[in-house]
């Protein structure tokens, strides 16, 4: 007897609702049902649809746009400095995280700019660079150079490598050079140098080598030690050019020189005309009534003062360049005239005397 019709039986575990999917597909969206091979299918529809309401853009690349939403979102408590750019602002937690063990150099850059064995870089006008330790220069030099700063990589300098060679030379710890065989167009340039960057040793070395290139060099040196005030040199050297004019002399000093300068010249030029005008104070005699006595006389005080009239420095040597004995008879006369002559020269006072008295002058003034 055959048994009724029954339901298959449900499966044992529950039916569950499938999760939310991310995409909804529209309540009338048919999905094709199976077909054998043989069978035309028509092609499936899109999965995805856009909302009937969905405009595209129809504007120009010209025209303004405004721009998409962000994906990201920012925490609502997030605050943005509102400080202006002259306050100070704490600088933002870096990325990128350091060992816990390693070290940074330590080198302390101290107020005077230098640390001990800090090396400065100097490139000369030719192009040749020079480094050298900063604290050398520190203790060697008191110019522009003992304050070179340390963020000047390389300071480029105005002179050329012929001399800075020479002048770092004199700012190590080691045996200043000689300059036995410098030629003296070398050693000017290197004298300016050394009077620029204050580099002490070089100064008096230079100084000290000048006085082999007199007196061929005589006027650059003397206008050198006047514009620098070097008193050991322009003090011997002053008499030679106090006959020039000061037309000829006021553009190659310093100002500063100018006053002093022209005392001692007029000192020299009263001086000078004391040589013919002490004739006329003492009276010519001549026991042999001997005209030529006379004559021989006058020539002789004329030739004296034309010679210390073209060279000033031979004044200091008067008292052998007029010499009594050949003057005959009239040797006594000569003698008392020289003699006042002489009195005047002793008088005279030297250049750095008037530039004492100036400075001196000069510091009462600002009182």
């Amino acid at each position: 007897m055959p048994t009724e019709k029954q339901d298959p039986p449900k499966p044992m575990s529950t039916k569950q609702d499938p999760p939310k999917p991310v995409f909804t597909f529209p309540p009338d969206l048919k999905l094709p049902t199976a077909t054998t091979p043989t069978e035309k299918q028509d092609p499936p529809k899109s999965l995805f649809t856009f909302p009937p309401d969905l405009k595209f853009p129809t504007t120009t690349p010209a025209e303004k746009q405004d721009l998409p939403e962000s994906k990201f979102t920012f925490p609502p408590d997030l605050k943005f400095p509102t400080t202006t750019p002259t306050e100070k602002q704490d600088l933002p937690e870096s990325i990128f995280t350091f060992p816990s063990d390693l070290k940074f150099p330590t080198t302390k850059i101290s107020t005077d700019f230098f640390g001990d064995n800090t090396a400065v870089s100097f490139i000369s006008l030719d192009g040749f660079v020079f480094s050298v330790q900063a604290k050398h220069l520190k203790t060697t030099t008191g110019g522009s150079l003992s304050q070179a700063s340390l963020s000047q990589s390389k300071r480029v300098l105005l002179e050329k490598s012929d001399v800075l060679e020479l002048l770092f030379g004199f700012t190590r710890p080691q045996v200043p050079p000689t300059l036995e065989d410098i030629e003296f167009p070398l050693l000017m340039r290197l004298a300016e140098a050394a009077e620029k960057y204050v580099v002490y040793s070089a100064i008096a070395i230079c100084v000290m080598k000048m006085k082999e290139f007199l007196p061929e060099n005589t006027e650059k040196i003397f206008y050198f030690a006047v514009e620098h005030d070097h008193e050991t040199l322009y003090r011997s050297l002053a008499p030679s050019f106090v006959h020039k004019p000061l037309s000829e002399i006021a553009f190659k000093i310093p100002s500063k020189m100018y006053i002093p300068w022209s005392m001692y010249r007029e000192q020299w030029l009263q001086t000078l005309s004391c040589i013919t005008e002490l004739v006329t104070d003492i009276q010519v005699t001549c026991p042999h009534n001997n005209q030529s006595h006379e004559i021989n006389w006058k020539r002789r005080i004329h030739e004296v003062y034309a010679q210390i009239a073209a060279n000033p420095s031979d004044i200091s040597k008067f008292h052998d360049l007029f010499d009594v004995n050949s003057l005959g008879a009239c040797d006594n006369f000569s003698v008392r005239w020289r003699g006042k002559v002489e009195a005047k020269i002793n008088e005279m006072k030297d250049f750095k005397s008037f530039v004492l008295d100036c400075k001196a002058q000069a510091m009462f003034d600002r009182r």
